[in-house]
């Protein structure tokens, strides 16, 4: 390959978008797909609720036992809301979660419908 050669070849690569594995497969996955974007959107809300409860717990110096004992409840229960894979929370449990953590639980209202703003519906 004569040097010319080489610098067209350079020059188309450079010219190429470079794309991630991760935009690749959201684009293969989700791209037409609202059924999959809203399920990943509803897993992340669930991760993010467990991942929470977590931390705080944690942060408080709590093992999962001693928050159980607080909570009235065994500590595969705590284990379980800490889980991205429940969806079973309960208002009643969350509360008292909150309570042994010194904390305010808030619950809230969002648009099922996708919004440029993604705005949220507070309620007063």
């Amino acid at each position: 390959m004569g040097n010319e050669e080489v610098r067209d070849k350079m020059e188309r690569k450079k010219n190429k978008a470079i794309t991630s594995a991760r935009d690749i497969l959201r684009r293969r996955v989700y791209t037409g797909r609202p059924g999959r974007i809203e399920a990943l959107d509803q897993t992340r809300r669930e991760m993010a609720l467990g991942m929470k409860i977590r931390r705080l717990r944690e942060d408080a110096g709590l093992t999962q036992q001693q928050l159980a004992q607080q909570i009235g409840t065994q500590p595969s229960a705590v284990s379980r809301i800490e889980d991205a894979d429940y969806d079973r929370h309960s208002i009643s449990l969350l509360a008292r979660v909150a309570e042994a953590l010194d904390m305010r639980l808030i619950i809230d209202f969002e648009s099922k419908r996708p919004s440029s703003s993604n705005a949220k519906v507070r309620a007063k």
